[in-house]
């Protein structure tokens, strides 16, 4: 039996692309073969003082180097925003004055000023830091809301994959997940492996 898509009165799901169950939802590509996901883009937006973003990759498309960089465009008001990655720090390095410019350029200009873009890094230089690799993907709204991500950042900008989103609505389950992320961002800032961007 087919399930209709629940639509939400605050309209958060609305035009969304996805199919919501009650607290997963999934993106079906062949429906949508043009077109990207985009709830994670409307919490983005909903965001009132921080967006964390924990994925293990960023712009790993270097062909389009303003792929995910897209997602700063729905920024709707000035917030602390997190984004902790798996990257060699050399490249970390590298990349960062490709992604800087960007950045900054994708914000809308009537939210810079209070916003503060900090990428970090889990570097895979040496033992220690293979140690703290990750695989699964997060997103934690104004530090209530938490998301298990299906996909990195660049499935729910783009329609190239189906992929999916969960929302973890018990607090144990959200507290472990906030917990473990400043684990891993104070791990990596205590490596010095981490830039607050210039807007």
């Amino acid at each position: 039996m087919k399930r209709k898509v629940i639509l939400s009165k605050s309209s958060e799901y609305a035009d969304d692309n996805m199919t919501h169950g009650e607290g997963y939802a999934f993106f079906h590509r062949p429906k949508y073969p043009a077109l990207p996901p985009r709830w994670y883009m409307n919490l983005v937006e909903t965001a009132t003082r921080s967006v964390d973003i924990w994925d293990p990759y960023f712009n790993y498309n270097d062909k389009d180097v303003a792929s995910d960089c897209r997602i700063f465009n729905h920024l709707r008001r000035s917030i602390k925003l997190r984004y902790l990655m798996v990257k060699e720090k050399t490249l970390f390095d590298d990349k960062i004055k490709v992604w800087e410019p960007e950045i900054a350029n994708a914000i809308p200009k009537g939210v810079k000023t209070g916003t503060e873009v900090t990428l970090a890094h889990i570097s895979t230089n040496d033992d220690l830091g293979k140690k703290w690799e990750f695989h699964d993907r997060y997103l934690i709204i104004d530090g209530e809301r938490v998301f298990l991500i299906g996909g990195s950042l660049g499935y729910h900008l783009t329609s190239i994959a189906s992929t999916g989103m969960y929302e973890l609505t018990k607090e144990a389950d959200k507290e472990l997940v906030k917990d473990m992320f400043e684990e891993y961002w104070t791990f990596a800032k205590s490596r010095n492996h981490f830039k607050v961007l210039a807007l």
